[in-house]
């Protein structure tokens, strides 16, 4: 199509659609048919797939869902290994910038996710840049910890650098973005 006022045509889609019906006569029909019906709805599809795996030091929790905050697809991990901020945030092996977190985006998922935040007093960790028109340099970084208590939530700040090494047993989770 060259502009705005042609109409589509068949031979614009027919590579389109030969694709689509052989996937969907293919071994992995169910998933594309899933996968699709999303699509068509205007929902996140093949979301799953994106999701980074972590290795070692967290694990992904709600794989199966799509997880949203302030419009933003969020990801759930739980520490599995004792691991201090750095370490964590390290174990993604993505640049910093694809980690962080509004605070707008943190009130959004305790309030609509609430039943994800880590329970009995244990954290839920964010990262956040202290200012957002600065690049994502260690000393403009920051941890907000939440904790959830019968009274309400908790919020404390830490230093993205902060070296409290924080233990697995208590299943502290960590939310980033969908990067």
């Amino acid at each position: 199509m060259s502009s705005k006022n042609e109409t589509l045509g068949v031979k614009d889609v027919k590579g389109v659609l030969v694709d689509l019906l052989e996937k969907l006569i293919g071994d992995d029909w169910q998933q594309w048919l899933t996968e699709i019906k999303k699509f068509l709805c205007k929902e996140p599809c093949w979301v799953k797939n994106q999701i980074a795996k972590v290795n070692g030091v967290l694990r992904q929790i709600y794989a199966d869902e799509v997880i949203m905050a302030d419009g933003r697809i969020m990801v759930v991990h739980e520490v599995v290994e004792n691991a201090d901020f750095v370490a964590m945030h390290n174990s993604f092996n993505v640049r910093l910038e694809k980690l962080w977190t509004t605070k707008r985006e943190r009130e959004a998922f305790c309030k609509e996710q609430y039943d994800k935040l880590r329970k009995n007093g244990y954290a839920t960790f964010f990262l956040h840049k202290k200012d957002e028109t600065k690049p994502e340099t260690p000393d403009n970084l920051e941890v907000a910890h939440v904790r959830v208590f019968p009274e309400g939530l908790n919020v404390c700040m830490y230093p993205f650098e902060h070296a409290r090494e924080w233990t697995a047993k208590y299943q502290h989770r960590l939310v980033s973005p969908l990067n």
